[in-house]
Formats: structure tokens, sequence, C-alpha cells
């Protein structure tokens, strides 16, 4: 039975697909097997179909070296809304992680995540930076935000935590993938190149920042893009007023060039724990302890089980020593 509460399946069969022979194209068309009328196509297996050259089995199509598909996927909730320049935009979503949302109330999710989990370290991007062409129909100038701006707002979340860090403003990168097009990313990828090449380089208790480790040059390492520029050339006055409130600047300098110059974790009172690198380094260290842990569980509490544990667990912490 069909009635509002059902509705019919995408069906992809090989036999309605319909080849063109003369400029070799193949597209899919619904029912064109059973097609009675040549005026809708015929497919090419279809037994209606008698048009010369054109009618064939399987075989036949593999011979055409037909062999993969392309379907684009919209509507519903498993697809993206084909007439939504960014589908993923602020005002439409939901519940979303991602690069890029810089929604209060994504943002808030990551941060309590993290903070509950504690085994990670949230990158969150922020309100105020600058808005593509995607989320608003403003002129490029009227969209490339203000540190002030983004400063006060952030202020007004009163965010407090440890496990959580935030940069300013975008970058720009060539994409070398795609012919070298430019491409406008949000910090929290450069935030993340900047700490995957430290680590590669060093540990994950160095700083991710300044001109040793902060410099972004290829995004992550020498593979990666390079990183053209900022959306915003800071000042030293910008760069103080960011990172008074625990924004991390991306800084640009005439023979350096873009650097992430901060490395605050959100965490408002003042302690270790206010610097990305102790956070990660905790992090690091809860990783290899409870891995060593885990493998003790259940049993016996004795002088030979603590023996094993400081056996596993030493080498660990004197390494960081």
């Amino acid at each position: 039975l069909y009635d509002a509460h059902y509705e019919h399946s995408f069906v992809f069969s090989l036999d309605d697909l319909i080849v063109n022979t003369s400029n070799n194209t193949v597209t899919y068309t619904s029912a064109s097997y059973s097609a009675t009328e040549n005026g809708a196509g015929f497919s090419y297996t279809s037994p209606n179909n008698t048009t010369a050259n054109q009618f064939g089995t399987f075989g036949d199509l593999l011979d055409l070296n037909i062999r993969q598909f392309l379907m684009p996927m919209w509507g519903g909730s498993d697809g993206f809304d084909v007439t939504e320049k960014e589908p993923l935009r602020n005002a439409l979503i939901g519940l979303l992680l991602a690069p890029g949302i810089y929604a209060p109330s994504i943002t808030n999710k990551l941060i309590s995540t993290a903070e509950s989990r504690k085994d990670v370290l949230a990158i969150i991007d922020l309100e105020n930076d600058y808005t593509t062409s995607a989320e608003s129909s403003a002129t490029a100038a009227n969209r490339l935000g203000a540190v002030g701006d983004a400063v006060s707002t952030l202020k007004g979340r009163n965010l407090n935590s440890s496990y959580a860090c935030c940069f300013y403003p975008w970058i720009q990168v060539a994409d070398n993938i795609a012919g070298g097009q430019y491409v406008w990313l949000p910090p929290s990828i450069a935030a993340l190149g900047a700490m995957a090449k430290s680590q590669a380089s060093s540990e994950v208790w160095f700083a991710p920042a300044g001109f040793n480790r902060g410099g972004l040059g290829n995004l992550g390492g020498r593979r990666g893009p390079p990183v053209i520029q900022a959306r915003q050339r800071l000042d030293s006055t910008e760069r103080d007023s960011l990172y008074e409130v625990n924004i991390n600047p991306i800084a640009t300098f005439p023979a350096e060039g873009v650097v992430i110059f901060g490395q605050k974790t959100l965490q408002a009172g003042q302690s270790a724990l206010d610097r990305i690198n102790v956070r990660r380094l905790l992090l690091f260290l809860k990783s290899k302890v409870s891995a060593v842990a885990r493998n003790l569980l259940f049993d016996q509490n004795v002088d030979s089980t603590w023996a094993r544990f400081k056996s596993q667990v030493n080498p660990v912490l004197s390494s960081v020593q």
C-alpha cells in the first residue's frame, strides 16, 4: 500500500543505462529498460531497443569500459540540499563537530565533550572572524571580521576549560591537489597543522607556537599545502588584545611569514594548564599510563603487581623528564 507514510526507494540497475555511441556518454534513466516508446529512450539492454549498434548485453557494457558510476545524494537526512551553496552552513546545522563551524551551540558541545572524555583537546573556531560567501551575501570587505568583535563575543561566553583552545584569524593555502587553487581555511585547521608539524619535529609537550615550531609554511609538513597568507594582518596591539582573552593569534611577519603566536588554552585562571603544551603533555601521559594500567586491571594489589606497573611506567616518565 502507498500513502503519505511511504515513499519509493531509489533503485539502481544496469538494465536502465542508456548508451549514446555518438558521443560516448552513458546515463542512468529510470524505467528505460521497460520503456515501450522510443521517445523516452531505451536502455542498452532493453529487448525493445532495436536501434542499430545499441542493443547489447551486460558483457557488452563491460567491453565499453562501463565499470563505475557516480550518483548524487540529496534531500532527506542522509544527503545535502543541492540548492544550498554550503549545506553545512551554521544556520542549517543541529549538531556537527567540524572545522569552520563556529555556532556556540556546536562549539560548546565540542568543549563539553572534551571535558567529559578528558582524553582530547578541542580546537574551536570563533564567531566574528571571517565569514564565507556561503554564510553571507555581504561584500568580502564586510565579511572580514574584526578583532574587537571576536574578543568581546568570546569574553561574553565566559568559557573556562583547559581541554579547549582557539585561534584567530583564517588562513589561505594553495590547494596542491587541485592545481594550486587558493582556498581559505578556518584557524582550527592552521592550529592542527602547527601541532602536527611541531610533534613531528619534537614532542607533544613542546609549544606548537613561535618561529621555531609555530611557523606554518607547508601546513602540517613539507607535503602539506603551502600557506599563502592570513586573512588579516594583526598588529602587536591586536595580538595582545586577543591573547589577553586566551585567543591565540595567527600573526604575519615580513621575514618569517605566517606564524602561530600563542598557545593558551581556554582556562580562565592562571596555572600550568592554561598552556596547550602542558595539557597535551598530560593527555599523552594519561594515554600511556592508562595503557599499562589496563593490562594490570584486577591483578592482586601486592608488591609484585606494583613493581610490574612501575617497571612499565617509569621509562615513559623518564623519557619525558
